[in-house]
């Protein structure tokens, strides 16, 4: 088991969190008060400093008014941390070179870790990107700097007993890399769905990226005719999938991101970066890919959000730190003129995550130095329903657990 990372002593108050949390009043602003009784849902936030160096640390906070915070819980000495639920436990994911882990915990003892075990193999780094769980006894672990996705058993209680096999993706190597960059995925039905970037030996997406198909009962690749390079799974028109893979109502979702803005990339011999750029429509069930891409603007999208076949969001990045929220219909692929609630109008945003709660609302990480905090959009109407919630560190990404 590798050894937890603590920039500074917690306090005897915080250590008691979880023996007070019939307590009804919770500050935003102090890590060392408790979650309400009577909450039943909570958004857990992956949180660290905004400069993306430093340490790092999660956020649990109450899904309905009021919403409050306990802030900076169980901090670690990295910044490059992810997080996943499934039910009442959730999933801390430390992406540090040479020390992947992920750190399970309940809601209901947010600051007491159950286990924290490994993702690297022996001296390699895996870079644990996601987690995608079939139950509770069964999970795909999404290794962005390896060949292999990992099964695991999430409620193992030995890290011996913790990965129970593996997927190889390595047919999805571009010749001269090192790895297909598989960078998020999700499960609809009996399938997995991963997201691989297939980028070249210069980090460059000149190549097609794809959705490789799994059957979940037998972890074997699934036929589904949508390419022309020899691989089984499905040839995407976007390249470089940065976000995650979203499903809704028979549809799944991909972003391309392509960044105009990266010198190095600019030296490729494709220079339309529009062309690979946008959102992409793939059948489920047929894997059919809908060639009309939505948004091929010269502003990359980074993170993507459906509510609806006519509703949906994206992150629009100009710069570093200049984001905007904009919404959209995915029927239609007419995209707002304007942000969101105004979150991007300024040019000072920087939006790092965005995810849709089991209420319909929307909730958005700004990791912004002008205003940090969640912000949480109604849908039905986008307008700001709260926010800036603040959350201690800056958030980074959300996830939701039921208690």
């Amino acid at each position: 088991m590798n050894p937890f990372h603590f920039p500074y002593k917690k306090s005897l108050a915080f250590l008691t969190l979880l023996t007070t949390l019939a307590c009804n009043e919770v500050s935003q602003q102090n890590p060392q008060t408790s979650l309400p009784a009577t909450t039943e849902k909570f958004a857990v936030i992956a949180t660290s400093e905004p400069s993306w160096t430093g340490s790092g640390a999660h956020s649990v906070v109450s899904l309905k008014k009021p919403r409050t915070a306990v802030n900076d819980i169980l901090p670690t000495d990295t910044t490059d941390i992810g997080i996943s639920c499934n039910g009442s436990s959730f999933y801390r994911m430390e992406r540090r070179s040479g020390n992947g882990n992920i750190t399970k915990f309940d809601i209901n003892t947010p600051d007491q870790p159950i286990y924290q075990f490994s993702t690297d193999d022996p001296g390699l780094p895996s870079n644990p990107v996601a987690i995608m769980f079939v139950n509770e006894h069964k999970a795909y672990v999404i290794r962005n700097m390896t060949n292999e996705i990992w099964i695991v058993n999430p409620s193992a209680t030995t890290e011996a007993t913790f990965k129970t096999g593996t997927i190889d993706l390595s047919q999805y190597t571009p010749a001269g890399a090192a790895t297909p960059n598989m960078n998020n995925g999700v499960i609809v039905g009996n399938k997995l769905f991963v997201l691989v970037q297939r980028l070249d030996a210069s980090w460059a997406p000149s190549l097609s990226s794809y959705i490789a198909v799994f059957d979940t009962s037998t972890d074997q690749e699934i036929e589904t005719y949508q390419e022309s390079g020899g691989l089984k799974g499905i040839e995407l028109d976007v390249r470089n999938p940065y976000g995650k893979l979203v499903y809704n109502s028979g549809k799944l979702y991909v972003a391309g991101t392509i960044w105009p803005d990266n010198p190095g990339w600019e030296t490729t011999t494709w220079t339309d970066y529009k062309a690979y750029s946008g959102i992409q429509k793939v059948d489920a069930a047929t894997y059919v890919v809908d060639h009309n891409i939505i948004y091929n603007n010269i502003h990359p999208i980074t993170y993507l959000e459906i509510v609806s076949p006519t509703k949906g969001y994206f992150v629009s990045y100009t710069s570093a730190g200049n984001t905007s929220l904009l919404s959209f219909n995915p029927s239609t692929s007419v995209v707002s003129t304007n942000p969101v609630a105004g979150i991007g109008s300024s040019g000072d945003r920087d939006i790092t995550d965005i995810q849709l709660d089991s209420e319909g609302k929307l909730w958005v990480a700004d990791n912004s130095t002008i205003a940090p905090g969640l912000y949480i959009i109604n849908t039905d109407d986008d307008t700001l329903d709260e926010g800036p919630i603040t959350t201690g560190l800056n958030p980074k990404a959300i996830t939701f657990c039921e208690k």
